[in-house]
């Protein structure tokens, strides 16, 4: 049969240990030269829930890892020196090992094995070894430095940078993603930091913007996607920091970016509309008075303005500002975890990323705002009201009013359920003068007085 050796100890595929054969530890074990020299040790720690004996919760087992992990990462005293770390610090325990240790061999002397005060003890140690641990991430790696540094650069609060990178990359995001435009991004990338940031060192040691041509999501409309979803902010978190800032925040951060970058696209290309029709009005190309493209753009510039201004002051700044209160108030590292997931929770979900219809709606109404802008900027006949692109702007202009119809209808049903206040929220900015209620009402005794006529 087969054999290896762990630690000294000679297994083989015939050995069963806790009802678990000696086939599977080594299947688990078993790792090619290719991941033993390009994985660090840490990121291949995990417990693999089959493995556990009957009588070890998975609860227990994930305290007893992070313990495991935590006590690791702190005796890596060359990462505590190259980033100006106390090496005391590693002392996680603060000299209660003794307490700990009499406390755990009592435990193992008793006659019967007692799961629920063995984990009572896991949290004590647990509890002692996470204060540690914010101490850590909290005031010596200054964590609320770099979750405003995270605001700014995936969150858009850094407002004038995207501005500035927008006007950068427009021409480039038109063709199709290239391995020659991802280097073209990443320098008006460094172009634009260095031109809003007087401190952009920083900045480009810490984050890198980047066309992720891997992405694949099969949930969206092809039509929606463009060249601009592709882009992605990548973070490069300093030691401690890779505790909290894991691959799956960074998704999650990732997945806000795209969309607030996209709506501030819209915004951005509105606005510049509202100065290509003056500059065409005053050249003669449009007339001031050709209702249905100052009245469309008017009405997309308010919707998209609102939006905007829901999600930037609304959403990102009041859970921004809950989330950091809560690091303020608590001593314990896993509460900051689960406030930082809690947080990124709130906003996939306030900002519609995680309400599939009403995200689908506003990637509806998206589209037909750029539709409208791409349309109009480059067309040479606006003078003409007969031509194919008057066809085209009021076939835009329906399907718009229809999607926005069929947000405020969503927005209107859930307005006095508490479940979804900021629903309510939105409904508010968009339709703060009535103009929805009132389109509302029309339409509504509209299909009254179709549905009489049909009856008579």
């Amino acid at each position: 049969s087969e054999t290896d050796e762990v630690d000294g100890a000679v297994l083989s595929s015939e050995t069963i240990l806790r009802g678990v054969s000696g086939r599977e530890v080594l299947e688990e074990l078993q790792l090619d030269d290719d991941e033993l020299s390009s994985s660090k040790h840490e990121a291949r720690i995990m417990v693999v829930p089959n493995m556990l004996p009957t009588y070890i919760p998975l609860r227990l087992a994930q305290k007893i890892l992070f313990i495991g992990e935590s006590v690791q990462m702190l005796k890596d005293t060359e990462n505590l020196k190259i980033h100006h770390y106390d090496e005391n610090i590693g002392n996680l325990l603060q000299g209660r090992e003794n307490d700990f240790l009499k406390t755990l061999h009592d435990l193992q002397e008793r006659q019967e094995f007692s799961i629920p005060a063995l984990e009572v003890e896991v949290d004590k140690i647990k509890a002692c070894v996470a204060e540690q641990l914010w101490k850590l991430v909290v005031e010596d790696a200054d964590l609320i430095k770099h979750l405003k540094l995270l605001k700014e650069m995936y969150l858009l609060g850094r407002g004038e940078l995207y501005l500035t990178l927008i006007d950068h990359l427009h021409t480039t995001m038109k063709g199709p993603p290239t391995t020659v435009m991802s280097y073209d991004i990443s320098a008006a990338f460094k172009q634009s930091l260095a031109k809003i940031l007087t401190y952009s060192e920083e900045y480009e040691d810490l984050f890198e913007l980047k066309l992720d041509m891997k992405t694949d999501d099969q949930t969206s409309n092809e039509k929606f996607k463009s060249t601009w979803d592709l882009l992605q902010v990548q973070y490069n978190p300093p030691w401690p920091l890779h505790l909290l800032f894991t691959p799956s925040i960074m998704e999650k951060l990732n997945m806000l970016f795209t969309f607030l970058l996209k709506v501030r696209r819209t915004q951005i290309e509105l606005q510049g509309l509202w100065a290509f029709l003056m500059s065409a009005k005053r050249s003669g190309k449009i007339k001031m008075t050709s209702g249905p493209i100052w009245v469309l753009r008017r009405r997309m510039a308010f919707f998209i303005d609102n939006l905007q201004y829901y999600l930037q002051v609304d959403v990102l700044e009041t859970q921004f500002s809950l989330l950091i209160s809560k690091i303020h108030k608590t001593q314990s590292f896993e509460n900051i975890n689960r406030s930082l997931d809690n947080f990124l929770i709130e906003m996939l979900k306030q900002s519609f990323v995680s309400m599939k219809k009403v995200f689908n709606i506003l990637h509806e109404i998206i589209y037909h705002c750029m539709a409208f802008c791409e349309t109009v900027t480059s067309s040479d006949d606006l003078w003409d009201t007969s031509s194919k692109t008057e066809e085209r702007i009021e076939r835009i202009a329906e399907e718009y009013n229809k999607q926005t119809s069929l947000l405020f209808t969503i927005l209107s049903s859930v307005r006095s359920h508490q479940t979804s206040p900021h629903l309510a929220q939105l409904l508010l900015r968009i339709d703060f003068n009535k103009f929805f209620t009132k389109k509302s009402a029309i339409s509504m005794t509209s299909s009254s007085s179709s549905s009489s006529k049909d009856l008579l």
